[in-house]
């Protein structure tokens, strides 16, 4: 007969054991020579930057402050704005979600108020960023009231410029490379938008029809209108939406035709399987990025816009094949400089 003793959960210490997980690399931003992207490598996401060669990941923050998951974030969770050696990052007070643009130097340092503490009152989503220009646009919510706010901000004027506001939100989504027509997104309910044109100071609807024209949005088909940017002319949108297919497909919209959107043929497709187009960026010229998710797969496409026959040409693939195929795409950044993508 053998004897063991059981201990009784009095004698059992709690114990804490960590789960470990792989770290993230996410929101990759390609810049030159150097690579930017948030990180929780050290226990909490922060902002870090590499060389694209390699090299050991720099933090650019201090230690103290951690940043929000990219995934969770309405909008960009920060920008690199080359030409003015700057980097904007969106920074909460201690996790209460109510981010503000705070501005570091390139290389790193202390996160910076910009604009004399003008948006302290809202809660901030960075929404579009032309670096070339040196200007981020914004849609800000008020604390106090119901109201969504378009700001235009230039990092060399301490004054932004406000161009809209509304009781349903108000996203600046595109803008000319001029700055000279913007684009502003009113949403209602999930694919139900309302798209306005900035132009001049004034506002007007270029498609959709809003809440105070049709309060029963169940008699208004949802748009699902997705990845706006300009047409290479200037004169249209091109953008992702859920007028023509469920799976979404691409259209166009001419400026001069206002509540009038065209399908836009799509060749050279490679995939197949079942799914939907999920993204639509532009690089340069007249070339863009589409993007799908096929059986949960992650595809990107290289494509060249054709404006004058509606036409997409899907011309290279950037994932989906080789050391790429069968993952799942969390961000692509295109650098113009050195013609060349950022993945993660």
């Amino acid at each position: 007969m053998a004897l063991k003793e059981v201990p009784t959960l009095r004698q059992i210490e709690p114990r804490i054991e960590p789960l470990l997980s792989c770290r993230l690399f996410m929101a990759p931003q390609l810049v030159g020579d150097r690579l930017f992207f948030i990180s929780n490598m050290s226990g909490r996401f922060s902002l870090y930057a590499m060389d694209r060669a390699g090299s050991v990941p720099e933090p650019l923050l201090p230690p103290d402050i951690a940043l929000q998951n990219p995934e969770l974030m309405g909008g960009a969770s920060f920008h690199v704005f080359p030409k003015s050696q700057m980097i904007v990052v969106m920074i909460d007070n201690d996790g209460d979600e109510n981010y503000q643009p705070l501005a570091i130097p390139i290389d790193g340092g202390l996160p910076q108020e910009m604009f004399a503490g003008r948006f302290g009152s809202y809660r901030c989503a960075l929404t579009y960023c032309d670096p070339k220009r040196d200007v981020f646009y914004m849609a800000v919510e008020s604390r106090e009231k119901a109201v969504t706010e378009s700001w235009e901000c230039a990092l060399s004027d301490e004054e932004p410029s406000k161009l809209f506001e509304s009781s349903w939100g108000a996203f600046p989504v595109a803008a000319d490379d001029q700055g000279s027509k913007i684009i502003i997104a009113e949403g209602y309910t999930f694919g139900d938008l309302v798209l306005f044109l900035w132009e001049g100071g004034a506002t007007r609807v270029i498609y959709g029809t809003t809440m105070e024209e049709q309060p029963d949005r169940s008699q208004v088909q949802p748009s699902g209108f997705q990845g706006l940017t300009f047409s290479p002319s200037g004169a249209g949108l091109l953008s992702i939406n859920a007028v023509f297919e469920d799976t979404y497909s691409l259209g166009y919209l001419d400026l001069s035709q206002p509540g009038k959107i065209d399908p836009v043929k799509l060749t050279g497709i490679v995939h197949s399987g079942f799914g939907e187009m999920d993204s639509l960026e532009w690089l340069k010229a007249d070339r863009y990025s589409v993007g799908f998710n096929i059986d949960g797969v992650s595809w990107l496409y290289e494509a060249v816009f054709v404006e004058e026959a509606r036409e997409v040409r899907l011309e290279q693939v950037v994932v989906g094949e080789g050391e790429l195929a069968n993952g799942t795409l969390e961000h692509a950044d295109f650098d113009e400089q050195s013609d060349s993508f950022a993945l993660s």
